[in-house]
């Protein structure tokens, strides 16, 4: 039988990673017996592996193999190197280039599950290249246990029959909106955070029939001398790394597995920031071309330019940099890459280069 004929009706059956997970999380999977097999390679399929290996170690003692299996190879799980380790330590099984076909059903419970091996091509969409299937590469992993972690769509029954999304947080509905992954599609609590705050803005307009607040952009002068509380040194330190709980104690009570940052390790991660609200500029009416900037800085940020493109708003989106000093029109600091030293404003012989603070203010109308 096909997957999809069989699901909800197959007992160890998760139809999604985040059924289960949910299932997980409060505490409803009593029994656990058998291997786990889950397919996927994104960050729910990581999940739903880890938990089930501690779900299945408490439940089953030893004997329980979990595997992921996924249709790509490696490098293109979303799993960074550390989970990797983790899972590594947590006697997780990585089966890769492996497509699902079918499920095999027996006694009304799974029984295993039927892949075909792929290589990859030079095609493909999205960065990732194409899946081609091996013709008569067919093999059996025996299952107890099926979690689906390939992914996830909107959920329409939360709507009204006929809602469709329409535009940026707007539906065909006047007084429904959406946000998030609803809208967006799969990204992260960071996204989602952030279209909260604005789609709530919106439903305040509907609700009010006029905008009472707007966001804008502050500007005010820093200090005189440049400095911002970032050094070179601080370019140079590495993240810490995250401690995490030892394996045989991530077992019996479930506990938190990495184990966050203590105050003063907070410190140190705090100071890589490259403190991108500040902004050095330099005014070229007063600037001599003496590259003393240049010259100081510790990062190639500071550029003789040619010339400008600009986008429609003037923001430059490309620099051609000056081949000799006589084609060079500006001494121009790149934002982007620079870290927030200050050298360039404390040498500057005329006082040509400043700093500038930017924050997002919420501003009341009216």
């Amino acid at each position: 039988p096909n997957i999809v004929e069989i699901e909800g009706l197959t007992p160890g059956l998760f139809s999604t990673g985040l059924d289960f997970m949910k299932k997980y999380n409060h505490g409803a999977i009593k029994a656990f017996k058998g291997d786990v097999v889950i397919i996927g390679g994104g960050f729910t399929a990581v999940d739903s592996a880890r938990s089930s290996a501690r779900t299945a170690r408490r439940l089953l003692g030893e004997n329980g193999v979990v595997t992921i299996v996924y249709r790509r190879s490696e490098q293109y799980l979303a799993a960074d190197l550390v989970e990797l380790e983790e899972m590594e330590k947590e006697r997780i099984k990585v089966m890769t280039l492996l497509s699902p076909i079918s499920v095999a059903v027996q006694g009304g419970r799974l029984h295993s599950v039927r892949f075909r091996r792929n290589y990859l091509g030079k095609g493909g969409s999205v960065g990732k290249p194409e899946i081609v299937p091996v013709n008569g590469s067919e093999f059996d992993i025996p299952c107890t246990h099926l979690i689906m972690a390939i992914g996830q769509t909107q959920d329409w029954s939360v709507l009204p029959e006929g809602v469709a999304l329409a535009g940026k947080f707007r539906t065909s509905h006047e007084r429904l909106f959406a946000a998030g992954d609803f809208m967006s599609g799969s990204l992260d609590v960071i996204h989602a955070i952030a279209d909260g705050k604005e789609v709530a803005a919106l439903i305040d307009t509907v609700l009010t029939g006029r905008v009472r607040v707007q966001r804008k952009l502050a500007v005010e002068k820093a200090q005189e001398n440049g400095e911002t509380g970032r050094y070179r040194q601080h370019d140079l330190q590495d993240p810490l790394p995250m401690r995490h709980l030892d394996p045989e104690r991530r077992i019996p009570a479930d506990p938190e597995v990495a184990r966050g940052y203590d105050d003063a390790e907070t410190g140190v991660h705090a100071t890589r920031c490259y403190f991108c609200h500040y902004k050095f500029e330099i005014d070229q009416d007063l600037c001599i071309h003496c590259n003393w900037c240049i010259d100081v800085s510790p990062r190639t940020c500071i550029h003789q330019v040619a010339r400008f493109d600009t986008d429609a708003d003037g923001v430059i989106v490309r620099a051609h940099p000056a081949q000799s000093a006589e084609e060079a029109t500006y001494i121009w600091i790149d934002n982007r890459a620079c870290i927030r030293c200050g050298k360039c404003l404390r040498v500057c012989p005329v006082r040509a280069i400043s700093m500038r603070k930017t924050k997002l203010v919420d501003c009341a109308v009216g």
